[in-house]
């Protein structure tokens, strides 16, 4: 389809099996068209060789009046927006002319046509540079001003008219060559300026890039020293800090030693007196069973938890419970004094000496062990020792025995019960208690204290366990946190 004048130019058939929705022209070749059908395909045409010349739209109206059958006057009226050269003013003209012969219009409205179109041509056509346009203007004002459509002073304006466009034309002409050669002569400079330019800027990125280069590779000269010289310095720092590890470790191996074999040798001396002593004094009672049921469930003195689990798995009997009560009772007084006070303390009836001894002698090597470090450190830290961590919160009581009780009232448990269940309660309490939360401090936190607190995993805790514990926190000299913290 042509849509100026809205006719077909060519029909394409056979070219899809179905409906055609779609249709574009390439944006790269004119004469290039795609059309898109259901069908599933896409087809591109050469339409090059059904591509007529534009027709101005002068002669469409021509066309459409005629297939129309427009009146004359119609006609006249929709061909004058449409004069754009002098072929077309004269077709014009002729047509007023002929419109008038038949009756069509009258000698006015001819007159009011042609002078209209001829205004509009001085200003509108495009005057060429040789001056046909305007001569072939001149002789069309001529001929109105003869047929009596234009009178003298109309025909002389529009005389003047004509030869002005044509003389614009000719300056406009001139100038727009003065113009292009000042143009050309421009780019010319510039050409020269931008080759300059860029000579000026390759050899300055020439000179920048030697420049960097160098500082690069003198760069990488001394870091590389510096590397070589950090490495050899790890060396001998390596060499150094393996050399006092080693010191380190036979020092904790026979420091250990010997703490183990003064525990031991203490703890026996100490029992053996403590055993002859009460088995001298001839009161043989069930107390004294429970200690003698101790002593032989004992294979090793210098296990702490071995030594307490005896304590624990002989205190089921009635005997067995009282022994421990009176243990615990005096744990706070037997424990700040020297071994050998404690075992002489005249409050402490005399079948009770040998287990006062005993649990004493048991919570110092557990507080010892706790403070001492594990066998398996394998390297030292050479940086400065921190600072002592402050005291304990002065809101918790500072002796097992009150920390205790005010335990089990949190708990709402009677403070005759011996056997504090460790249970979710429990732990909330504890947390409460000590102003801490497990989860803040890490996920192994309660376990850690679990063990401590529970020593034989039956899900309670003993006066003995809480104050062996809870001593042994108050003389860390820290908060609970950083306690659970620093044994993890």
């Amino acid at each position: 389809w042509d849509v100026k004048s809205r006719r077909l130019v060519h029909t394409f058939g056979g070219a899809h099996s179905d409906s055609v929705w779609s249709v574009a022209f390439s944006p790269h070749d004119p004469s290039l068209l795609a059309s898109g059908s259901i069908d599933k395909t896409i087809k591109l045409w050469d339409v090059s060789n059904f591509i007529t010349p534009r027709t101005p739209p002068f002669y469409d109206v021509l066309a459409e009046a005629e297939q129309r059958s427009f009146s004359s006057y119609t006609t006249l009226e929709e061909l004058a927006p449409h004069v754009e050269g002098v072929v077309e003013l004269i077709l014009f003209y002729t047509a007023a002319k002929a419109a008038l012969r038949h009756g069509n219009i009258d000698v006015e409205e001819r007159n009011k046509f042609v002078h209209d179109a001829l205004e509009a041509a001085t200003t509108k056509f495009r005057v060429d540079d040789e001056g046909h346009v305007a001569a072939a203007l001149l002789l069309v004002i001529e001929k109105a001003k003869a047929d009596g459509i234009l009178d003298k002073h109309e025909a002389r304006q529009l005389d003047r008219q004509a030869e002005k466009a044509s003389t614009y034309a000719d300056a406009r002409f001139v100038s727009v060559l003065d113009r292009l050669s000042q143009i050309d002569r421009r780019l010319d400079n510039h050409d020269a300026q931008i080759r300059a330019t860029n000579e000026r800027i390759d050899a300055q990125i020439r000179a920048t890039d030697e420049r960097i280069d160098a500082q690069i590779r003198a760069t990488d000269e001394r870091i590389d020293d510096q590397i070589r010289a950090a490495h050899e310095r790890i060396g001998e720092v390596r060499a150094y800090a393996k050399e006092i590890d080693g010191l380190l470790r036979k020092f904790k191996k026979q420091y250990r030693k010997q703490l183990k074999r003064k525990a031991a040798a203490s703890t026996i001396s100490t029992i053996i007196g403590v055993v002859t002593m009460g088995t001298a004094s001839g009161r043989v009672t069930a107390i004294e069973d429970v200690s003698r049921s101790i002593f032989n469930k004992i294979v090793d003195f210098g296990d702490v938890k071995h030594v307490l689990k005896a304590v624990e798995t002989s205190s089921n009997s009635d005997a067995g419970q009282d022994t421990l009560a009176l243990a615990g009772g005096k744990l706070e007084e037997w424990v700040d004094k020297p071994l050998e006070d404690a075992v002489k303390d005249e409050k402490i009836p005399q079948n009770l000496v040998q287990v006062a001894a005993l649990v004493q002698t048991c919570v110092l090597l557990e507080q010892a062990a706790e403070d001492s470090e594990p066998d398996g450190v394998s390297s030292i830290d050479l940086d400065d020792s921190p600072a002592r961590p402050p005291s304990p919160p002065t809101a918790v009581p500072t002796d097992g025995t009150s920390a205790l009780a005010e335990l089990k009232a949190r708990l709402d448990l009677d403070e005759s019960i011996t056997e504090i269940p460790v249970d979710d309660k429990f732990w909330l309490a504890f947390q409460d208690f000590f102003d801490i939360d497990f989860l803040d401090i890490g996920d192994s936190a309660q376990e850690f204290c679990r063990k401590r607190i529970d020593r034989n995993g039956n899900g309670t805790t003993s006066p003995l366990e809480w104050r062996v514990f809870f001593k042994a926190w108050c003389r860390s000299g820290m908060t609970m946190e950083e306690y659970i913290k620093g044994k993890q």
